[in-house]
């Protein structure tokens, strides 16, 4: 059953892309985070000219099943409270629902073409309180144990061990990857 052709409509995102889902079974909500949206500009001119792009990046929403409603929680950019760094939405990211502690955890991705985030935060789905386990450099709980940003970034959790599970692809840094597969040809693992 198609719920709608039109989520902005109905106060959720805009079409997007590259964004991530997460369910919590528990309030049957589908919290959606990050993720860009393409506005097409028309050029004067021409028929041959192609249109412009303008990218958009998306906020957190939440989707409430029961009762078919939209909310965004944050958009892209806020800063929950003062002191807490602004949460920026991304493409490529990793976002997990831990039902143990009732967070979204949030990790990795990318802005733009250079610009890659090697952040970790929790977003508390009851209290939309947010922490910052990272902020990408030496600050926050775990400054030291993040991941490298990668491509095809995969993550899993496990709820009852309070464990995340992530596997990259290629790494910002191409000579890096290049280097991990051939160890991993050389011990015959692949």
């Amino acid at each position: 059953t198609m719920i709608t052709d039109d989520t902005s409509a109905m106060g959720g995102p805009n079409l997007i892309f590259d964004h991530q889902m997460c369910l919590d079974p528990e309030r049957r909500a589908i919290y959606v985070f990050g993720g860009q949206t393409l506005f097409m500009q028309t050029p004067s001119g021409t028929l041959q000219e192609r249109p412009a792009a303008d990218k958009k990046f998306s906020g957190l929403f939440v989707y409430h099943i029961p009762d078919n409603t939209w909310r965004l929680l944050c958009d892209d950019g806020d800063s929950p409270s003062s002191g807490v760094p602004q949460i920026r939405s991304r493409t490529g990211h990793s976002m997990l629902f831990n039902t143990a502690d009732r967070n979204l955890y949030v990790f990795g991705g990318q802005r733009r073409r250079d610009e890659y985030l090697n952040d970790f935060f929790r977003y508390n789905v009851d209290t939309g309180s947010v922490m910052f386990l990272s902020d990408g450099g030496t600050g926050g709980e775990l400054p030291d144990s993040i991941p490298a940003v990668g491509y095809t970034q995969r993550a899993t959790i496990d709820c009852g061990r309070g464990e995340i599970y992530v596997m990259t692809g290629l790494n910002k840094d191409k000579v890096t990857y290049f280097t991990y597969l051939e160890c991993m040809r050389i011990n015959s693992i692949c």
